[in-house]
């Protein structure tokens, strides 16, 4: 278990926890408008516009789903898609 909470401690250092719920609500919302996400995926890439705003351009989106890649794309981000050899 140490070695798991190590490895979590690790993590965690690396991410941005997205605290502001209302803004990521409605950005969720106007892209479940604008392209069709489902619900999570909204909210995977709403907390990504509430936290980037206007500096998203310059920040990768890493994605397996082609339909959430693609609302990123058209919303500003740079899409990454990993793929297996």
């Amino acid at each position: 278990m140490v070695v798991a909470d190590d490895r979590l401690d690790k993590l965690s250092a690396r991410w941005t926890e997205v605290t502001a719920v209302t803004e990521v609500r409605n950005a969720a919302e106007r892209l479940l408008r604008a392209y069709p996400l489902r619900a999570a995926d909204s909210l995977q890439l709403g907390a990504c516009v509430v936290v980037f705003g206007a500096q998203r351009r310059d920040r990768e989106f890493v994605v397996l789903d082609d339909l959430l890649a693609d609302a990123a794309r058209q919303d500003g981000f740079k899409v990454v898609m990993p793929r297996e050899p």
